[in-house]
């Protein structure tokens, strides 16, 4: 069989496939020092209610499910839903009668190409809860869940202490702004 060459179209260039499915974390840590991942996300609303428990929701390339959640369990503002949810918003902070929005960028290094590169991730805090709202894979987020896992009473038991840990690696502005402006109803021990 003989092919026409002018009617082949060029050959692509590989580009890395992204996975544009959602991504959901849910770590909950009780007042008797255990981690429960193992949580029905429905259940959120009573947990960030119950005292000694903090809650970790970590949401990559948030759906509709994933906003729903936002919506219904933690009753965020729509607009702070919207900009979470949405490509290349500017920095800012946020705050709400029960809590803070904070929009920044995480610096990376990619070793390949040997040059920094940011990622943009959205954080609520809370008294006793984060969610992390961001599109692509950060690592300093698992790097952040496995320290906090490896060593729960260095953290603290509220947003503060997660925030201002030196075992953090979110970012250490990050807890210097959470320490310097609490949400009204937050009561954190450690601030």
């Amino acid at each position: 069989m003989t092919t026409d060459k002018q009617s082949e179209a060029p050959p692509r260039r590989a580009e890395p496939a992204h996975d544009r499915s959602e991504a959901r974390r849910l770590v909950v840590h009780k007042s008797d020092g255990q981690f429960h991942t193992a949580v029905n996300p429905s259940d959120i609303s009573e947990l960030i209610g119950e005292r000694g428990t903090f809650l970790w929701l970590d949401l990559q390339n948030p759906q509709d499910q994933g906003v729903e959640l936002l919506r219904e369990e933690f009753e965020f503002h729509p607009l702070s839903i919207e900009d979470a949810t949405r490509h290349h918003e500017r920095p800012k902070l946020e705050a709400f009668e029960k809590y803070y929005f904070l929009v920044f960028y995480c610096i990376g290094y990619d070793k390949s190409r040997e040059r920094l590169f940011d990622q943009p991730i959205n954080l609520f805090i809370g008294a006793n809860y984060i969610v992390s709202v961001h599109h692509d894979p950060i690592g300093s987020i698992d790097e952040t869940l496995r320290r906090w896992q490896a060593n729960a009473a260095e953290f603290g038991s509220d947003a503060a202490g997660k925030m201002r840990s030196r075992r953090s690696s979110v970012s250490s502005a990050t807890c210097s702004m959470y320490a310097a402006w609490s949400p009204p109803s937050a009561t954190c021990s450690t601030c």
